[in-house]
């Protein structure tokens, strides 16, 4: 069920919205898998080095620890389903920006508040006029400048 938060017509903003999460959460799930079988080859790996030799301080162990993560990331992110997974994930959360952002923009009309389209509008106006605040100044001292410059020079 939709919350009560706005009339009908965003229904379908809510929907997409929370088709957006979905796609998000198996996203997110598929990234965390890849990092997890990563996690684990890399503690496989470990294991073993630590099997054939132990280490002989804790320092060794984190450094060993640290190369075989290492050793391990390098090889997965190489990997074409790394950057599938990873290129769905950026996707889906753009995708859910996206909704979140025009569902918003909705409910803000709805309640006569600005849109963020429209307070970008108004930033760059004002940069604008502030700009051409500034370029009126340096002429007006210009003037004032050479004004003055004029006056001294008359007895």
């Amino acid at each position: 069920p939709l919350p009560g938060l706005a009339p009908a017509a965003s229904r379908a903003l809510w929907l997409e919205l929370a088709g957006a999460w979905q796609e998000y959460s198996a996203a997110d799930a598929a990234y965390r898998t890849l990092l997890d079988e990563a996690a684990a080859a890399a503690a496989k790996r470990l294991r073993a080095e630590v099997g054939r030799e132990p280490p002989a301080s804790v320092r060794a162990l984190y450094d060993r620890w640290v190369e075989a993560s290492e050793h391990v990331w390098a090889k997965l992110i190489r990997e074409p389903r790394y950057a599938e997974t990873q290129a769905r994930l950026v996707h889906a959360m753009l995708h859910c920006r996206r909704a979140l952002q025009q569902l918003v923009a909705e409910l803000a009309a709805h309640v006569d508040l600005p849109t963020r389209a429209e307070i970008d509008t108004l930033e760059l106006r004002l940069h604008e006029q502030r700009t051409r605040q500034r370029q009126l100044e340096r002429e007006l001292a210009a003037l004032r400048s050479a004004f003055a410059g004029r006056g001294d020079a008359q007895p």
